[in-house]
């Protein structure tokens, strides 16, 4: 984290800072403003979530120009493939 908060801290600076710094460690474009759809999970088709994430993110991008998506994982075995 670039800036913990608290209840007296301002939740928006400290979550734009966090962000920001979100965006430099993990290569996306640089910008406080942008939505961050984050999905922290184990990549393994047999856990649900990766099918439910597939579906809906093309319909989410085109609803949100200049959304990001991070799917933050370990694969749980062997070498995973993500389709383009």
């Amino acid at each position: 984290m670039a800036r913990r908060y608290g209840p007296y801290d301002s939740l928006i600076e400290a979550k734009k800072a966090n962000l920001v710094k979100f965006q430099n460690r993990t290569g996306l474009r640089v910008d406080p403003e942008a939505i961050l759809f984050y999905w922290p999970s184990r990549l393994d088709p047999v856990q649900k979530g990766v099918d439910l994430l597939e579906p809906i993110a093309q319909r989410f991008v085109d609803a949100n120009p200049g959304v990001q998506i991070a799917v933050v994982a370990t694969p749980s075995a062997g070498t995973i493939t993500m389709p383009r």
